[in-house]
């Protein structure tokens, strides 16, 4: 982990490229962490006319969107399939924006017309703006659920701050630990190796105000936050002493945390509470031009003002 923070390895990150049901597969098999989600097929708008594509079943698909002015309440999709594959299969496409969302199943060839109500003023100015985006699902029901069950146990467990009712206690089970360090391995490249923790005690002594601490909890959060930006770590803390006494400062808004919110905890009881919760911590002290930049004093007067 300090190696990746340093900068020492890259981050292997997927190509940016459109995803198509013939080119989502990330994980190891359809039923991996969030193979679940739908694969973005177009966007539409009134003005834009059809968007086609070839979609899981129907080799020939398209939509588009009709919306009149003098009915601002409504407007319609008119989805046109062809071509299927098979006599017994079917595509699935959710239709959403911030304010509609729908889900529909295509099991027939030819047109299909829907029509949405869109009352209010905010969901009317923010068609006109937006349009709508279509999503198609690449997998069965079956293998849908399967994806989520193994998203899920990434997630659940360890939610808890007090005693030891399964999923709500600070420490993180075996099972979401593997179902994290698998995730990691196939969606970033970053293959976590298993070793002997022990105990390291940091002489409080050496830690000034400005170091960084960077984080890591194998909580589904964590990992995803590890992803999507790039990083390899999920959470950032930094150390600051006020009137002389080391605190650890940050954001926190987990459950397992014992304060939410913009905080500040003493030094050693953030270790005891970063232990319990089976935080990875790696501690990177400033390099001597940016401790020289760093303004305690400053620092402090923003802590408390926020």
């Amino acid at each position: 982990m300090t190696s990746f923070l340093k900068g020492e390895k890259k981050f292997d990150q997927p190509e940016d490229a459109p995803l198509t049901c013939h080119t989502h597969k990330t994980g190891p098999s359809a039923k991996s962490q969030f193979e679940f989600l739908p694969v973005w097929t177009g966007k539409l708008k009134p003005e834009s006319g059809k968007d086609s594509f070839e979609g899981n079943c129907f080799e020939e698909a398209s939509f588009e969107m009709k919306y009149d002015a003098s009915s601002p309440n409504t407007f319609q999709i008119v989805a046109t399939m062809a071509k299927p594959h098979s006599l017994v299969c079917s595509d699935t496409y959710l239709f959403g924006n911030t304010e509609v969302q729908h889900v529909e199943i295509f099991a027939f060839a030819g047109t299909h017309t829907f029509t949405f109500d869109v009352p209010s003023k905010i969901s009317q100015d923010d068609l006109k703006a937006n349009g709508m985006d279509t999503y198609l699902f690449c997998e069965g029901m079956t293998t849908e659920i399967l994806s989520v069950y193994t998203t899920l146990k990434a997630f659940v467990g360890g939610l808890g701050t007090k005693g030891k009712v399964p999923f709500f206690e600070p420490k993180v089970p075996k099972y979401m630990e593997d179902a994290n360090i698998e995730f990691l391995k196939w969606a970033t490249h970053y293959d976590l190796k298993e070793r002997e923790t022990k105990n390291v005690e940091i002489d409080e002594t050496q830690i000034k105000s400005g170091d960084y601490f960077a984080v890591m909890r194998l909580d589904g959060l964590d990992p995803l936050i590890m992803y999507g930006t790039g990083s390899h770590s999920g959470h950032t803390v930094m150390a600051h002493r006020f009137n002389g006494e080391l605190h650890i400062v940050e954001s926190q808004d987990a459950w397992y945390w014992p304060v939410h919110r913009i905080q500040r905890t003493p030094f050693k009881q953030w270790m005891a509470w970063a232990e319990e919760c089976d935080f990875h911590v790696v501690y990177m002290p400033l390099s001597e031009k940016m401790r020289a930049a760093y303004n305690e004093t400053s620092a402090t007067e923003f802590f408390n003002k926020v």
